[in-house]
């Protein structure tokens, strides 16, 4: 079951994701200063390994001048390494009837919307719509609830790395805002979940309880 709901979410979301118009990819801003090795060493001990070792996929951007940057993953290190958030990478299983998100916005979701448009100069999507955030049930974790948003790998959501030769996904630009909103929401875990699909990254918070 878990497995068609996945299946069906997916494919809606993917739906949603067509038709996007692509834009230049912006500069080095909010490039970390961290030291690599210290990154590491922190991820590590935390348990965690660095996200290229964990098979989440290497991007390639191609440039309009015919050149090709590959994807560079130290940003979204040194956001792990350093925040205090648990990061989960990968999707929680989500209860049945995920897909009917009729009436189901509540205060939370709809603080966490206006929270996203205040702080990140780039779209975000849910089944709810653009600009919105889906509200549902983990199948696992106590069944609490959940409100869950993609947002798309276009090139608005990309920058260039100082060295020229590399780009990054601004995914710690993300973090940051729902860090910010989980410490004004104290029946939220400290929780971020992450997964990376083939043309999107999506992002879950959850209750407590």
């Amino acid at each position: 079951m878990h497995l068609l709901i996945c299946g069906l979410l997916a494919a809606a979301l993917l739906l949603l994701l067509m038709n996007r118009p692509a834009v230049a990819v912006s500069g080095d801003s909010a490039y970390p200063t961290a030291n690599k090795a210290d990154v590491e060493a922190k991820l590590r001990a935390k348990g965690k390994t660095p996200w290229i070792e964990r098979e989440k996929g290497m991007g390639v951007m191609t440039l309009k001048n015919g050149g090709m940057l590959s994807e560079d993953f130290f940003p979204l290190d040194a956001y792990e390494a350093h925040s205090a958030v648990e990061l989960r990478d990968d999707m929680p299983k989500f209860a049945p009837g995920y897909d009917n998100q009729k009436g189901k916005a509540d205060d939370i979701s709809r603080a966490l919307e206006n929270r996203l448009k205040k702080h990140l100069p780039f779209g975000f999507k849910a089944l709810a719509g653009d600009g919105k955030v889906d509200v549902v049930k983990l199948a696992e974790h106590g069944g609490v609830k959940a409100y869950v948003f993609i947002i798309p790998m276009g090139r608005e959501l990309a920058a260039i790395s100082p060295d020229g030769k590399h780009f990054y996904y601004k995914i710690p630009d993300v973090l940051r805002t729902l860090e910010g909103f989980l410490a004004t929401r104290p029946e939220l875990a400290k929780v971020i979940w992450l997964e990376r699909g083939d043309n999107f990254f999506m992002f879950v918070l959850q209750h407590k309880k």
